[in-house]
């Protein structure tokens, strides 16, 4: 805004008058939960971003408060989804209205669940594993 050939608060009242000086807000999700993840969501979002962290993380963190005020960043915490939600998202996926093959990067039989729950630790590999009981393949 300091590169405006007129003073920046007489830009940021006419937007204001327009209805426009509240952008729409990027939502970010931040869904890893390694120490420093919310700091670098937070030094790389854009003004007004919502950020919402639904990763655990399971040590300390810390983060530069003075950089979210300043970028007037709504930082959310989330511990997962409702019941109802659940409940809509699997009607959706039993009625066929939901694809959720792109989402799956593996696919295993019963034998293989052990090994699935420590394949998505390397995420370039494995994000969401699916569990087929008729599958006769035993790892990810």
């Amino acid at each position: 805004m300091e590169r405006l050939p007129i003073p920046w608060w007489h830009v940021w009242r006419l937007a204001e008058k327009l209805g426009t000086a509240s952008p729409k807000r990027p939502v970010i999700f931040e869904c890893v939960g390694v120490p420093g993840m919310i700091s670098q969501i937070i030094k790389g979002a854009p003004f007004f971003s919502q950020v919402i962290v639904e990763g655990v993380c399971m040590e300390e963190d810390r983060f530069d408060p003075t950089m979210a005020i300043n970028k007037e960043i709504d930082l959310r915490f989330v511990v997962g989804y409702t019941p109802l939600e659940y409940r809509d998202v699997l009607r959706k996926l039993a009625e066929g209205k939901l694809n959720e093959y792109p989402l799956i990067t593996a696919s295993v039989g019963l034998h293989g669940v052990a090994n699935a729950f420590e394949a998505p630790g390397n995420p370039e590999v494995h994000a969401k594993i699916l569990v087929d009981p008729k599958s006769q393949v035993v790892a990810p």
